[in-house]
């Protein structure tokens, strides 16, 4: 049977029209010529606050101050040439006026409308708030990177001129020259051991500064680390009145981690537990899988606990709350961690002590992705 070339006009009524502009996803406002509004549709209401009945006859300046308007042409471009096609170059942005909080950064795009011998304009709304925050994160993450290598660098280059100040006092502190003279012996020695807390907070330095290598990770059991981290402190546990014990996942939890840094990362948070005891109590370490796509590794404790005018500064480099701590070691563990793609935090016990956990990607291989 031959396709007949007639084309049949569909009907497609105004009201369903309406509803269709209404329900649109995206914020939309259609103004006259005098840039009164005539209509706002839902996404539009959500965005903005206002219901209709409070912005419908209102100038577009209720939103966009009025200012504003009359100050940037550019905002209606197709004011003066009605009949321009709207394009991506005509959006514009500026900040709009919530009905409730603070303005925020939108980008609008304007176009005219004809109906019959009417003529208005329609404008799109796009929210740019989350746009704007990625940026920012953006920045500050390359801000950081940036000082981190200026970091590492400075770190590198002070440690080798300490290596070599300790070698020379080492060396003077074993002569007879020295040796025979008990007071300058001991001031010796506490040259050495000070360079030596230099070396060790620089080497904390250059790791918080440093991205670890994509190549040094590899798929790894992360109930075998956390066996095999808990048993290199077995010795030290043994000494003190301290039950220690594991709780993990049956299953295999494969992550894809550098093993050194992933075990750095729980030998610091197990020795701040046993710091935390005083020489008795229990820790406890646990393994589950989070998500779908997420395992955690929580280490618990029976401690004291972390007083809540601390708790937000506990990640921060150089705070520490023990003598002779360097203060590196959480913010070390955090960069690590957030360097493998995962997040570490910590919980306050109930009703004391503390739990610290540790949430990382699973390989993509086993995780149950519906």
């Amino acid at each position: 049977m031959p396709v007949s070339s007639t084309v049949e006009p569909v009907d497609f009524p105004e009201s369903a029209q309406a509803a269709l502009l209404d329900s649109f996803p995206i914020a939309v406002v259609v103004t006259d010529v005098a840039l009164r509004m005539v209509f706002i549709n839902q996404a539009a209401e959500k965005l903005l606050g206002y219901e209709r009945g409070e912005i419908l006859g209102g100038h577009v300046g209720t939103l966009i101050p009025l200012a504003e308007v009359n100050r940037r042409s550019d905002l209606f471009p197709l004011r003066a040439s009605p009949h321009a096609a709207p394009t991506a170059e005509n959006a514009r942005e500026c900040l709009l006026n919530a009905r409730h909080g603070p303005s925020f950064p939108a980008e609008i795009l304007s176009f005219p409308v004809r109906c019959g011998a009417t003529r208005y304009f329609g404008v799109l709304i796009r929210d740019l708030t989350e746009d704007r925050m990625r940026e920012r994160e953006q920045q500050k993450t390359r801000r950081l990177a940036d000082l981190g290598k200026a970091i590492s660098l400075i770190a590198h280059e002070i440690r080798k001129r300490l290596t070599l100040i300790g070698g020379f006092a080492q060396q003077l502190a074993g002569s007879r020259l020295v040796s025979d003279h008990a007071s300058a012996a001991t001031k010796l020695k506490i040259i050495v051991d000070e360079v030596a807390a230099l070396e060790r907070m620089l080497n904390g330095i250059r790791l918080i500064g440093r991205l670890p290598e994509p190549s040094s990770r590899r798929p790894l059991n992360l109930n075998e680390l956390i066996r095999e981290t808990v048993q290199l402190l077995h010795p030290l546990f043994e000494k003190l009145p301290i039950q220690v014990s594991t709780e993990l996942c049956p299953e295999p939890l494969s992550v894809l981690a550098d093993p050194d840094l992933l075990k750095q990362v729980l030998l610091n948070l197990l020795h701040n537990a046993l710091d935390s005891l005083s020489g008795k109590g229990w820790i406890q370490v646990r393994s589950e899988p989070r998500t779908a796509t997420t395992v955690a590794v929580a280490i618990d404790d029976n401690g004291p606990g972390i007083p809540k005018d601390l708790a937000e500064r506990i990640f921060d480099p150089f705070f520490t709350t023990k003598t002779g701590g360097t203060g590196l070691g959480l913010a070390i563990c955090k960069n690590i961690i957030e360097d493998h793609g995962g997040r570490i935090f910590f919980l306050p016990g109930v009703p004391r002590g503390t739990t610290f956990v540790i949430e990382l990607p699973l390989q993509p291989s086993l995780a149950n992705i519906p």
